[in-house]
């Protein structure tokens, strides 16, 4: 997309994060990235936990550095009457606040809404927290892995019979927690620039993983009951829609939902006789699955790549994060950026993935 000229559309707006470790860092990441003047506080001492978070790339953590770029830095001890003083003095001139501690340490710290409010009364305040600032387990303790459990999300991350497997992408804090913090805080400072008054966001990492599975919802609302694992339409019972095993060992995503993928998909594999399968009443009957997998298994992972290069069948390659980032696609993208850290040297980190007109993204800052 080409662009006459640059313009962060958050140019302008001022962001105080308090956050720590993942969740609101990786919202006032994007914040950051579209021009937001984004000021991290850390601990004096003890900074962001997640500043020695494995691995380790020299002096600061390899997810530290990714997800705190474009962001400037200032110390305060919250506890120190003096260090509370002056941070309360940067918030007169701030539309954000993000913060990430559990309900009621602000209130102590005396950095809480209520006080802010006083000295900023239109002032953006966001609590990002696992469980939000009601019911009863707002005082709790989580992390991703806990909050997952208690979404209905890990119960089916799993095939039937089998324990669930949570892989290593964080869906509470990324998903469920930062973005829609993201989402909160971007909606507020609309209103805020339209009415003129300022908000306190509540946002809850387990109320946004539960807003993230529709057709879950939908299928226990329908059904009366959950279907059993795997076997859901979208989860393993219908053919066209699984992950099947190559020759290599590797595997092919195939997500063939209407009927003219399907039928390109089975020209493809040389399986016309299938075509006629496409029907739901046919899901419970194994012989068409171990049919396309018989199918799959005669080819290797790039033979199938090659064979469908010019099909449109949504039938994809699963590939590991190391092919990802080499995919034309995603170099098209600009999704891979070089950088170079003045304590840590060189290293890649995933660009912004929102492209719009008139703004071109860029590191101008590396992390703190």
């Amino acid at each position: 997309m080409k662009s006459e000229q640059n313009i962060p559309p958050l140019k302008g707006i001022k962001v105080l994060d308090l956050s720590r470790l993942l969740p609101g860092p990786l919202c006032s990441l994007f914040l950051a990235d579209l021009g937001a003047e984004v000021i991290k506080i850390e601990d004096p001492i003890l900074g962001d936990f997640s500043r020695k978070f494995p691995p380790i790339k020299d002096k600061n953590s390899w997810s530290y550095l990714l997800i705190n770029r474009n962001k400037k830095v200032k110390y305060f001890n919250l506890k120190d009457d003096n260090d509370r003083k002056n941070f309360l003095e940067l918030t007169k001139d701030v539309d954000v606040l993000l913060e990430g501690f559990r309900p009621g340490v602000t209130k102590r710290l005396g950095v809480d809404y209520e006080a802010i409010c006083k000295i900023n009364p239109k002032i953006v305040y966001c609590s990002l927290t696992a469980f939000g600032q009601t019911g009863p387990l707002k005082d709790k303790a989580a992390h991703d892995i806990n909050i997952l459990g208690l979404s209905g999300l890990l119960d089916q991350m799993k095939r039937k019979g089998e324990p669930p497997t949570w892989g290593n992408i964080q869906w509470a804090d990324t998903a469920g927690g930062g973005l829609h913090a993201c989402i909160g805080i971007l909606a507020a400072l609309f209103g805020s620039k339209i009415h003129g008054i300022g908000r306190y966001v509540d946002i809850s990492m387990l109320d946004g993983l539960i807003s993230l599975s529709p057709f879950l919802f939908a299928g226990l609302q329908a059904n009366g009951k959950l279907a059993s694992r795997s076997q859901d339409f979208l989860s393993g019972a219908a053919p066209f829609y699984r992950v099947y095993e190559t020759n290599d060992q590797k595997f092919m995503a195939l997500g063939a939902i209407e009927k003219k993928f399907w039928i390109e998909f089975c020209k493809g594999i040389e399986r016309e006789d299938l075509i006629e399968l496409h029907d739901s009443r046919l899901y419970s009957d194994e012989s068409l699955h171990q049919a396309i997998e018989k199918a799959i298994r005669k080819c290797t992972q790039s033979e199938w790549v090659a064979k469908f290069e010019a099909i449109d069948a949504c039938f994809t390659p699963v590939l590991p994060m190391d092919e990802t980032i080499l995919h034309p696609q995603v170099l098209e993208r600009s999704m891979v950026i070089e950088s170079i850290h003045p304590t840590d040297g060189e290293f890649k980190q995933f660009a912004l993935p929102i492209k719009m007109s008139d703004f071109k993204f860029m590191e101008y800052l590396p992390a703190p």
